[in-house]
């Protein structure tokens, strides 16, 4: 696998998620305490778009149905939680649905770029 020039570090400050297009490639890259991470913007449960979700100091959280994840290492940490109205009480079919852990892709930074392998 090659590297690719993913963007300029400064342009991601600490604790900010960003969005890039590499072909059909979508790309979110995080800067988690200094260290930078990249994943496949594509929630795996639903497919919503992460960098559109909230950046929780390790972990992304998906915008839609609240997902958890870390970007670290692409492990799902929480299960999508779907709200059920009461007067429907579907509590027994929606409450065990599961998605999986991220695509992650390494990052390595050389003189102020972050490049991303693919």
């Amino acid at each position: 696998m090659a590297f690719t020039k993913l963007a300029v570090v400064k342009d991601i400050p600490k604790g900010v998620m960003k969005k890039f297009d590499l072909g059909e490639l979508e790309i979110t890259a995080a800067n988690v305490e200094g260290g930078f991470h990249a994943f496949e913007d594509r929630c795996p449960h639903m497919y919503s778009r992460l960098h559109q979700g909230k950046l929780e100091e390790r972990g992304v959280v998906c915008p839609f149905h609240k997902a958890r994840f870390d970007v670290t290492t692409g492990e799902k940490t929480r299960d999508p939680r779907v709200p059920v109205p009461r007067a429907l009480k579907m509590g027994a079919i929606t409450g065990n649905i599961r998605t999986h852990d991220l695509i992650v892709h390494t990052i390595k930074v050389e003189n102020g770029s972050a490049y991303i392998e693919h």
